[in-house]
C-alpha cells in the first residue's frame, strides 16, 4: 500500500498467531518455507506498528514474542512484509532476459498520477496473442476501461482493492468466449486459455513498463451480473480476470512474497 494503516489488520495477524501455535503444537517442520515466511510477515507488521500505542497491537506482539521463544529453527533469509524498489530497476528487469523480467515483475498497487498510453496497453495485448490456445481458436478478449467514473464503479463492484483502488488509472477486463469451445470436456477450457493469455498479458504490461495488479474475479452471479451490465461484457464470455494497471512511480514498495522451494512443488517420477 501507498500509505499503510497503523494498527490495521489486528483480526488477521491474531489468526495467523493462532495458526502457527496450532503448527507448532502438532510438532509440524519448522524449516517449511510457509512457516518461516509467516514469522517474517509478522516481525514486519510489529516493525511497522512500532510506534503505535494500540493496546491489541501490543498484546498480538507480546504473544508474538512468547511463541517465537518456542520455535527452534528461524530462517531470516525468507522473505516477509514489504521491499522497497525503485522504478528503474522494474524497467531495467521487465527489457532484461525472461528470467530477468520474470524475477522483478511484481504486483503494482502504487501509481503516479501520469497518464498511461493506450497504445502501450495495446502492444502488450498483442505480445499476449502469442500466448498458446486449443486449436489456435484465440478465445481471449480484452476489455480497456479508462473513463475514470466507470473504473470507480468497478473497483466498488470487484471490492478486493482498499487502500490503493483509488490510484488505478486503468482498468483492463480479461475474458475468454465460450463459443470457441464444444462439448462438456471442454467446459474448462476457456479459464485454461484466458489464464495463459492473462498471465502473458501481465508480463507483457512489464515489458512495457506498465505497473499492474491483477484482481482476482471470484464473485457470486449478482456482482458479475453488475460488472457485465456496467462495461457490456457478452453473455457468450466468462470474466477470467480484472487488471488494475498506472505508471510505476519513482519509489515504491511492494510485497516480498516468497515462494516455495522449486522441492516442495515437484514431483520427478
Amino acid at each position: 500500500m501507498n500509505k499503510a494503516k497503523i494498527a490495521f489488520g489486528k483480526d488477521k495477524v491474531n489468526n495467523l498467531l493462532n495458526i502457527l501455535q496450532r503448527y507448532i503444537n502438532a510438532g509440524y517442520a519448522q524449516d517449511r518455507t510457509q512457516f518461516q515466511s509467516a514469522l517474517n510477515v509478522l516481525e514486519k507488521y510489529y516493525e511497522l506498528n512500532s510506534h503505535s500505542n494500540d493496546i491489541e497491537v501490543r498484546l498480538l506482539e507480546e504473544r508474538y514474542i512468547n511463541l517465537i521463544k518456542t520455535v527452534s529453527v528461524r530462517k531470516v533469509e525468507i522473505k516477509g512484509g514489504g521491499t522497497i524498489v525503485e522504478k528503474s530497476d522494474l524497467l531495467k528487469g521487465g527489457k532484461g532476459n525472461f528470467q530477468e523480467l520474470a524475477f522483478s515483475r511484481h504486483s503494482i498497487r502504487n501509481f503516479s498520477t501520469e497518464s498511461v498510453d493506450i497504445d502501450r496497453i495495446k502492444n502488450a495485448i498483442r505480445i499476449a496473442q502469442q500466448s498458446p490456445s486449443a486449436c489456435n481458436r484465440q478465445s481471449a478478449r480484452t476489455y480497456i476501461i479508462k473513463e475514470k467514473e466507470r473504473v470507480e464503479q468497478i473497483l466498488s463492484i470487484h471490492q478486493g482493492n482498499r487502500g490503493f483502488g483509488h490510484l488505478i488509472q486503468c482498468i483492463l477486463i480479461v475474458t475468454s468466449d465460450l463459443n470457441v469451445f464444444r462439448g462438456a470436456n471442454e467446459r474448462n477450457s476457456n479459464f485454461i486459455d484466458g489464464g495463459l493469455f492473462a498471465m502473458s498479458l501481465l508480463y507483457a504490461l512489464h515489458y512495457e513498463g506498465i505497473g499492474a495488479c491483477p484482481l482476482n474475479w471470484a464473485v457470486l452471479k449478482e456482482n458479475d451480473i453488475k460488472l457485465r451490465n456496467c462495461v457490456g461484457i457478452n453473455d457468450s464470455e466468462n470474466v477470467i480476470l480484472i487488471i488494475g494497471v498506472g505508471i510505476i512511480p519513482d519509489e515504491l514498495k511492494v510485497a516480498s512474497s516468497q515462494r516455495k522451494s522449486v522441492e516442495e512443488i515437484t514431483i520427478v517420477i
